[in-house]
């Protein structure tokens, strides 16, 4: 019913598994729904029964939803992503106190 950021969704993702998550939380963020997985609706059994059985009836859509979802996950969620995503940050909060030095002080006063 809440999840921030499902760490076995990114598991399943990076294997290479279709997933089926709620819209709650983190999961629409790593879920793009029909494209790397499915998303239902939150407290909805019979749409989530729905999904896994739509997974189940369509194989090759659910190699192709488990591949694209494996992609997502390395290109997003990798260790090296989320590192330079970080670097970037700094990047910018460097070229802001470069350009305008006065923007940033007394931060953390």
């Amino acid at each position: 019913h809440a999840e921030p950021l499902g760490n076995a969704t990114l598991e399943a993702m990076a294997f290479g598994l279709p997933v089926v998550g709620s819209r709650v939380g983190g999961i629409p963020e790593m879920i793009v729904h029909e494209a790397t997985g499915l998303l239902v609706a939150p407290h909805a059994p019979r749409e989530l029964a729905a999904a896994i059985e739509q997974l189940l009836a369509e194989p090759v859509w659910r190699g192709k939803l488990g591949a694209a979802g494996r992609k997502r996950c390395e290109d997003q969620f990798s260790l090296e992503g989320h590192v330079e995503e970080v670097v970037e940050h700094y990047r910018a909060v460097l070229r802001v106190q470069r350009k305008q030095p006065h923007k940033l002080a007394g931060v953390g006063a």
